[in-house]
């Protein structure tokens, strides 16, 4: 019997790399709270079907892999295929989750406020030069606007979009809030994935990542990481007296 060792040893790398694909569906059925098939999510789908796609290549790839080493194909010529499909396959299963990040799919879309909805309904019944801008600060809106009204006549209001989303490359459906507010006669949108699960969580996170707090650092809400817009100073001693005046009032509610 002619020898396939070629064949043998991709046989037994795609062994291995299904296994590794089915323990990335485990990993993210236990992350996503899934007992039985994908549950409706997204996440849980695609790594599903990461799996399939390869258990169905897979055995066309090694019958043609196997039936060109027995006719006598060059093994280096084919090694090297078969190494390029291996590694081609692991690369794919890696990579997806950093192009996930370029995906945006709205769940839902919720407006912080009613003077935000109202505004709203304002500028999209008039027109208004949509800007992008990356930082929500009031220099980076001026420079953009000057910047702007020097190469361009602009007779309409600038309206400036700032987009901060969740930092969860696992999920695929994002809600996001809007704000909208007035800027002179210009207006400000700030389109943010708020966490919707915050106000229900029993705890959260706090990434430290340069030994203090500040605002490039993210709450961990669950498996969310949601950005820290502002920090803003605790009044310690007004804190306390609050929560004296809060334990008077209840005593003298149940004394009545």
């Amino acid at each position: 019997m002619t020898p396939v060792p070629i064949t043998m040893l991709t046989a037994a790398a795609a062994v291995f790399v299904n296994l590794w694909l089915g323990s990335r569906i485990v990993a993210s059925r236990r992350q996503h709270q899934v007992k039985i098939g994908d549950g409706g999510n997204e996440a849980v789908l695609r790594r599903m079907r990461a799996q399939a796609n390869f258990i169905e290549h897979a055995p066309f790839f090694l019958i043609l892999l196997g039936g060109l080493e027995l006719s006598g194909g060059n093994r280096l010529a084919l090694g090297v295929i078969a190494a390029a499909f291996i590694l081609l396959t692991i690369g794919i299963g890696i990579g997806s989750r950093y192009t996930r990040a370029t995906e945006l799919r709205v769940s839902s879309v919720e407006f912080c406020d009613t003077s935000t909805q109202a505004l709203w309904s304002e500028i999209c019944g008039k027109k208004v030069n949509l800007v992008p801008v990356k930082t929500d600060s009031e220099e980076a809106r001026r420079r953009k606007s000057a910047e702007i009204r020097k190469h361009y006549k602009v007779l309409a209001p600038l309206a400036f979009l700032h987009v901060v989303l969740i930092d969860n490359r696992s999920e695929f459906l994002t809600p996001i809030q809007i704000e909208t507010l007035r800027d002179g006669e210009d207006y400000i949108i700030k389109v943010s994935g708020y966490c919707p699960d915050l106000m229900f969580a029993n705890a959260v996170g706090v990434t430290n990542s340069a030994g203090t707090v500040d605002k490039f650092e993210k709450v961990i809400v669950g498996h969310d990481k949601c950005f820290i817009e502002e920090i803003r100073p605790i009044d310690t001693k007004q804190m306390k007296a609050d929560r004296k005046l809060m334990k008077e009032q209840l005593k003298e509610a149940e004394k009545s």
